[in-house]
């Protein structure tokens, strides 16, 4: 049996619970680890099982400074990250800073902008400029719907598969 992780991270009610929710599989809530009183704080865990043999660890936990040492002490085995993020929320500052310091450790990215149904313009599928990542490393969609999350998970997985193929190929 094979174990793989992902983290999955985003401001305050981005829709992390929801996308791991959506996702089916075993959901624990690891509480808090760190001294937040908000439970919008908490730390999330989905075990999904994909056949023939693996075991995919999802682990949502706020974006927030104070979560980066943990996210560097279970780095062993991850494949990457999925940044949810969505539109119109106050701070966009803490997610750029987030997939920068992503983007400098060489981790794999998705971000997921999640419109909760609401895209009415192209101005909602479009990148906000200030997160600085390119349009092939976004997925835009409403994660409340099943189907969405889980076309999301596949299409990163997906790529991080061809990726590997493409770096054993080359060498």
């Amino acid at each position: 049996m094979q174990i793989a992780k992902l983290i999955v991270t985003g401001q305050e009610n981005s829709g992390k619970s929801s996308f791991l929710s959506n996702l089916g599989g075993e959901m624990i809530n690891l509480g808090k680890i760190f001294s937040e009183p908000d439970p919008a704080k908490d730390i999330e865990l989905a075990r999904l099982e994909i056949p023939p043999d693996i075991f995919l660890y999802l682990i949502a936990s706020p974006s927030d400074q104070v979560y980066w040492p943990f996210w560097e002490k279970i780095t062993k085995g991850l494949l990457g990250f999925i940044v949810i993020h969505r539109p119109g929320q106050s701070s966009k500052t803490t997610d750029r800073d987030l997939i920068s310091e992503i983007q400098k450790a060489k981790v794999p990215l998705l971000l997921a902008v999640n419109t909760d149904g609401q895209t009415s313009s192209s101005s909602d599928t479009k990148i906000p400029s200030e997160l600085a990542v390119d349009n092939s490393l976004a997925v835009f969609g409403d994660l409340r719907q099943p189907k969405v999350c889980r076309q999301l998970l596949t299409k990163f997985i997906f790529r991080l598969s061809n990726s590997r193929k493409m770096v054993k190929t080359a060498g």
